[in-house]
């Protein structure tokens, strides 16, 4: 990040502090409930009360398809993002137009 930055200086301030926090946040788990929680709002099944363990379900999903992709580099990673993405939708009843 601070590569990129250092080329691109006037990118640094342009992006909201939600997504500076996905951006640095202490862990994966952290960053992606960044993302997941404006969505509490939405017209979805996540819910203050059960948005942590959405949060756990999604990442330990997401975090199995990118152990796919190391143990085979020759995975189809565009398949595994499109599998990922309905697993997503899924999980959370997110309206397709939301995305």
């Amino acid at each position: 990040m601070d590569t990129y930055y250092s080329i691109f200086p006037e990118e640094r301030n342009s992006f909201s502090k939600e997504i500076e926090a996905m951006y640095f946040g202490n862990n994966f788990f952290e960053r992606n409930l960044v993302a997941l929680e404006p969505l509490i709002n939405e017209d979805t099944a996540i819910t203050s009360e059960n948005i942590l363990m959405v949060n756990d379900i999604i990442t330990s999903c997401c975090k199995s398809k990118m152990e796919m992709i190391c143990h085979n580099p020759n995975t189809d990673s565009a398949e595994l993002k499109k599998k990922f993405l309905e697993i997503l939708v899924y999980i959370c009843q997110i309206k397709t137009d939301i995305l």
